[in-house]
């Protein structure tokens, strides 16, 4: 609605994609799917330039550094 091309999610319980894809998800990332880090799996989607915006929901710490890591620096 506001002009974002891709609204990228990020769990690792597939069962929550069909819910974010109601509130306007594009892409999910399954991250337990992966060898990669999510912010490298995350870069990947976005041409390697990383994101514009990044949320991180649960407090923890190595996961806010996931999500810094995946902005453009």
């Amino acid at each position: 609605m506001l002009g974002a091309t891709k609204i990228i999610g990020i769990d690792i319980n597939d069962m929550k994609r069909e819910k974010c894809e109601a509130f306007g998800m594009s892409h999910f990332i399954n991250s337990s799917n992966s060898d990669k880090s999510p912010s490298k799996l995350v870069k990947e989607l976005s041409d390697r330039l990383g994101v514009d915006f990044s949320f991180e929901c649960t407090g923890v710490g190595p996961l806010l550094t996931e999500s810094l890591d995946a902005t453009k620096v």
